[in-house]
């Protein structure tokens, strides 16, 4: 008796198992929804090298927050649009975007932060 429960245990074990780890539906839409947002992150950029600012602004959630690099906090769309920008630079360094998928079904991006790679610019001298 005690070897027949030890074995039934143990195939619903497996059971268990095989059907929590196998592929499901889920990871399915889950690599569906990456291959969204990367396609919206790839408009996004193209949008905004038009400089276009209401269709850059467009792809941050009303509530967004920007948390830009030597610059205040931007926490909503309204700020984000508003912060005054100086001249372009070309720039290389490092992102984190937060998508969040909105009640209208929509991915919009909710937490965007970026820095550069480039040296930071030298302190203003203090005037004597």
């Amino acid at each position: 008796m005690k070897k027949r429960t030890g074995i039934v245990l143990v195939l619903i074990s497996c059971a268990f198992v095989g059907t929590s780890c196998g592929p499901s539906a889920t990871s399915d839409t889950s690599a569906a929804e990456a291959a969204a947002i990367r396609a919206l992150d790839e408009q996004w950029s193209a949008t905004a090298a038009r400089s276009d600012l209401e269709g850059t602004v467009a792809f941050y959630a009303d509530d967004a927050v920007l948390l830009p690099g030597n610059a205040p906090i931007a926490r909503h769309r309204k700020a984000i649009r508003d912060p005054k920008g100086g001249a372009p630079v070309r720039d290389t360094g490092k992102l984190v975007e937060i998508w969040k998928k909105q009640a209208d079904g929509k991915w919009k991006c909710i937490v965007d932060t970026y820095n550069s790679d480039l040296p930071a610019a030298p302190a203003p001298e203090a005037k004597k």
